[in-house]
């Protein structure tokens, strides 16, 4: 594995796994594509504060996650 990856960033949505990405940058231009209702600075904060957490957008539920890796 690549060794200065450090974490992966997931989203999640009906049991699949839609996006991940190696950076919360890279994350919220992927997502920002579909959904364009989360601004980075809140997806940022939200997986400085934890590792998982959900939200709803247009009545679907969304599950994100970070995993660390190469610790």
């Amino acid at each position: 594995m690549n060794k200065v990856i450090k974490s992966l960033f997931f989203i999640i949505a009906d049991n699949q796994v839609l996006y991940v990405e190696s950076t919360i940058k890279d994350l919220h231009e992927q997502f920002s594509k579909e959904i364009d209702q989360i601004s980075y600075i809140t997806l940022y904060r939200a997986f400085k504060e934890r590792n998982s957490f959900t939200r709803e957008f247009n009545g679907k539920t969304y599950f994100f996650q970070s995993l660390k890796v190469n610790d």
